[in-house]
């Protein structure tokens, strides 16, 4: 199972009113919406810290779900735009709190995520998927190179725990 948490940059719901897009930073832009063509993107707000942990705690429960109905384990979504991989990306990402700035920080969600994932599954049915330099959507990784170190790091360092 992928458990890809948000649809990133091309969320475009029916009607504005329907959906919150949550997102790291507060932008907003046109976007590809199948088959009615562009449209306009709902304007995102900006995840708070409460958000940041009631998305972990979500996260974590959904994968609890899915294993207890039969699934081998759980691959977090973490690249394509979608909400893990916009934590990451330093072009479009410019937080400036723990969940911002340099790659230590930037990782600091998808680790929470997939810790919580963990915890709630066991180390040996979860996984991250990302895609480190992927463009989607305007996402822009000045240091994609930065990331695959400091998650490998992060990894080392649960491993150790």
């Amino acid at each position: 199972m992928a458990l890809g948490v948000h649809a990133g940059r091309r969320d475009a719901p029916a009607e504005a009113d329907e959906v919150q897009d949550l997102r790291p930073v507060r932008r907003g832009r046109a976007v590809r919406d199948g088959p009615r063509g562009h449209r306009a993107a709902v304007v995102p707000v900006e995840m708070s810290h409460d958000d940041v942990r009631a998305t972990v705690a979500t996260v974590a429960a959904a994968a609890r779900r899915a294993v207890d109905t039969g699934f081998a384990g759980v691959e977090v979504h973490g690249g394509n735009g979608c909400l893990l991989h916009r934590f990451l990306a330093s072009g479009t990402h410019h937080r400036t709190d723990a969940h911002g700035g340099p790659a230590e920080h930037r990782i600091r969600f998808v680790v929470e995520v997939v810790r919580a994932v963990a915890e709630a599954v066991g180390p040996e049915r979860a996984g991250l998927r990302f895609a480190p330099g992927v463009t989607a959507d305007g996402m822009r990784e000045d240091d994609a190179e930065s990331d695959c170190p400091a998650l490998a790091d992060a990894d080392e360092r649960s491993r150790r725990r």
